[in-house]
């Protein structure tokens, strides 16, 4: 991979930073210590955003496996459900309110809905 440092000086010294990758910035007296800096800021950046990453694949993970173990329904689907079920949802005219529910397969899906 390949990114732009961008370097600038300071009445304190040296700022570096990576346009390409917002949180990848470093500082120093000297540009050769910044230049330094950039690339350990790089590899802490890119490895913070992948255990980030990691963390958010097994959170989708384990609610898709929470969903399976309570029949595939999320708990906004069972709530839709029920309101469905009751004859509470149709058009209400007001924010929020949903326009029409569909059936796809044994999925019920929300087709419409009114946005403010």
């Amino acid at each position: 991979m390949k990114f732009t440092a961008v370097y600038r000086k300071v009445p304190e010294g040296y700022i570096g930073f990576v346009e390409e990758l917002p949180g990848a910035n470093t500082q120093g007296k000297t540009l050769d210590e910044v230049r330094v800096n950039i690339r350990e800021a790089i590899a802490m950046t890119l490895e913070a955003n992948r255990l980030l990453a990691e963390e958010s694949i097994a959170e989708i993970q384990e609610r898709h496996h929470q969903r399976s173990e309570s029949g595939g329904r999320s708990a906004v689907h069972r709530e839709t459900d029920r309101k469905s079920d009751r004859g509470e949802l149709g058009n209400s005219g007001d924010c929020g309110g949903v326009a029409g529910v569909g059936w796809e397969g044994r999925t019920r899906s929300i087709i419409g809905s009114n946005i403010c």
